[in-house]
């Protein structure tokens, strides 16, 4: 949100003002969720080719993840970490023209203080992990011996984190006026006075 005020100091002076607020919000994850896994192992124990015996034996593994991603990287799967972020910026760009009457070029100097804070959370949502294991016969009785049901979670934490800024750019320019309504301008950008940020020119031709 922004507004501009112009003010005539002189007749050959002029300042403008534009008042300017920012806000914003971001929140995503650090990964994509997964929900589950889920892995067969099918074991011949006769070696004849099918898994109908009582000795053959299927193993499921069903991994149910609340709050968890994929860390393709390490190959894991972790707990999430959502990263969320609202931030304001305040800024004030003002300058004053100096058009003497009679010249055909005049002066811009100009500033833009800014000040910003953010304030960032990164929280790692309540998780939990359910591991079923599940193991059958070849003639689809279940071995109870051998099932297990697993479930460990993590807990939630988070951290904050505030962020402050502040600035100033500068702005000098000179602006030439030509007959025919032709206007170019010339400026320069700097925070460190010392440091030239870069320079601008532009050449506005009015068309017939």
């Amino acid at each position: 949100a922004s507004h501009s005020f112009y003010y005539a100091l002189a007749d050959a002076v002029t300042f403008g003002v534009v008042p300017t607020v920012e806000l914003g919000f971001r929140s995503e994850p650090a990964f994509a969720y997964i929900e589950s896994a889920v892995q067969t192992l099918r074991e011949d124990n006769e070696d004849d080719g099918d898994f109908t015996a009582d000795a053959d034996l299927i193993t499921t593994d069903t991994a149910t993840f609340t709050n968890f991603s994929y860390d393709a990287v390490n190959d894991t799967a972790q707990a999430q970490q959502i990263t969320s972020t609202v931030s304001s910026t305040i800024r004030l760009p003002a300058s004053i023209m100096i058009q003497p009457e009679g010249w055909f070029f005049g002066f811009t100097i100009g500033a833009e203080p800014e000040i910003g804070y953010a304030w960032t959370k990164t929280k790692t949502a309540a998780t939990a992990a359910s591991t079923t294991n599940q193991v059958l016969t070849g003639t689809g009785a279940v071995d109870t011996a051998l099932t297990r049901d697993n479930q460990p979670s993590t807990p939630e934490y988070s951290t904050v984190r505030h962020d402050w800024t502040v600035r100033a750019d500068h702005r000098f320019g000179m602006n030439f006026m030509f007959p025919g309504g032709v206007k170019a301008d010339v400026w320069v950008n700097f925070t460190n006075i010392l440091e030239l940020d870069d320079l601008t020119a532009q050449l506005i031709i009015p068309l017939p």
